[in-house]
């Protein structure tokens, strides 16, 4: 399948998927466009050369957005924009397989967010993302990341503060006042973790983003525990030493929230709500947070929690789905054949062959006549196909795999010279393709 090339003498010809592919990036933003009655709108984004342009794609699509889609924009007469970065990430499994929509090794959404909040999934999949090797989801570390980081770490952190806030400082922003050496170093700290949470955000690491996150939460964490502010509170010559601290908290949480707003939107923006802001968090400018300190006196609103406790019985109820699923793929799977010994397996003559032509077999709908190269000789091999290919033509070319000393049988009239390997899928098959192997070499 393809679209045809538009040039003569090109007949039957179409163009590679993936060299076609792109241009609906294109076609879609135009197609956008002209919906909102704007014509060229869609020139802001592919041909602005001030605008700033990221791919973020999978591993498997490196070389079409890195060589293919480039070339083709740099072949244009129109000015078009060259991406500026190429993000790509491996890929995530689900509990030790590749995700399968077809057998139904998937997650449901529509289930998920029943009991669990976009939120949680988010942060587990930044936190978990596959951006150097491919990664796992299993239910198990969803609850560990939801339960130790979210609600144990972060959560915790906002709550205690808050409501010693609400309980000792009238909840209220408390004012600064001759702050001490571990109260500075504490700011100093936020800063320095704030900054590197930021490079990773604009080198498109979210793994070390997430990670920052729970490492300013943590910092949080020692220093109130460090400072004891319930025992400042019941001296009133520790009084201002307990607010100082309060207050370096409740600053903690302003950087919280706002280095947590790409990844949990919805609680980021909740626990700007919890310390006095009214804006909303994801539309206000960075740095300018990061050097307006709270205003002394500013109030707070009445502490609620951020993030519940993902329970043992959700996550059991998670696992016992695809239990089921596993099982129901695994009863549908052929059992093994009888087993043979390794001198058996030793006279089967595996070698890689080449493709050089296809036809149909006349009469058959099934069977298609393949010339192969084996590099010491040309045979010929009827494979049964044919159905699995709207054009067998793009198999030529192809390196496959062949049993190449199977005795010869005729089928249609048509002496078969070996056995081209396929696997057997549900809804069809997936040959075998190599690429550095060369016709007639072994394959052990």
């Amino acid at each position: 399948w393809g679209i045809s090339i538009p040039l003569e003498g090109t007949e039957g010809k179409v163009f590679y998927v993936w060299f076609d592919a792109p241009i609906g990036y294109i076609s879609a933003s135009r197609e956008w466009a002209e919906k909102i009655g704007e014509k060229d709108a869609w020139k802001t984004f592919w041909c602005d050369p001030e605008t700033k342009l990221v791919h973020f794609i999978g591993k498997d699509n490196i070389p079409f957005h890195a060589v293919f889609f480039p070339a083709m924009t740099m072949g244009q007469n129109e000015p078009y924009k060259l991406v500026d970065e190429v993000p790509a990430n491996e890929f995530l499994n689900l509990e030790g397989r590749q995700f399968s929509k077809s057998e139904g090794w998937t997650i449901d959404f529509e289930r998920f967010f029943l009991e669990f909040t976009p939120d949680q999934i988010r942060y587990y999949l930044a936190a978990n993302a596959p951006e150097t090797q491919d990664a796992e989801f299993t239910w198990k570390d969803f609850q560990m990341r939801c339960n130790a980081e979210l609600l144990g770490k972060y959560g915790n952190l906002a709550n205690r503060t808050l409501v010693f806030a609400q309980k000792h400082c009238n909840g209220a922003m408390p004012k600064l006042i001759d702050l001490s050496k571990e109260d500075k170093d504490f700011l100093a700290k936020i800063d320095a973790i704030t900054e590197e949470i930021k490079e990773s955000y604009n080198t498109f690491h979210l793994r070390r983003a997430a990670k920052g996150i729970m490492e300013l939460a943590s910092a949080g964490n020692v220093y109130f525990d460090a400072k004891k502010p319930w025992v400042l509170a019941k001296d009133p010559s520790g009084r201002q030493e307990m607010e100082n601290t309060i207050g370096c908290c409740l600053e903690c949480l302003k950087a919280l929230a706002l280095v947590s707003s790409p990844i949990i939107c919805a609680s980021a923006q909740k626990l700007w709500q919890l310390i006095g802001y009214e804006t909303e968090l994801a539309k206000q400018n960075w740095s300018q947070i990061m050097d307006e300190k709270i205003a002394p006196k500013t109030k707070f609103q009445e502490p609620e929690p951020l993030f519940k406790k993902v329970e043992d019985t959700l996550i059991q109820k998670e696992e016992e789905e695809l239990k089921k699923v596993l099982s129901k793929v695994e009863g549908n799977v052929e059992p093994p054949k009888e087993e043979i010994s390794f001198d058996t397996f030793q006279k089967i003559d595996l070698r890689v062959g080449q493709i050089l032509a296809v036809e149909t077999i006349p009469k058959s709908k099934r069977l298609l006549k393949l010339t192969v190269d084996l590099g010491f000789a040309k045979r010929t091999i009827v494979s049964g196909i044919s159905q699995f290919y709207e054009d067998p033509q793009v198999l030529i070319g192809k390196k496959v795999v062949v049993v190449a000393n199977l005795k010869p049988a005729k089928l249609m009239g048509v002496e078969s010279q070996g056995m081209v390997i396929v696997a057997g899928l549900e809804k069809g098959i997936e040959m075998l393709h190599l690429e550095e192997a060369q016709p007639g070499d072994s394959i052990h």
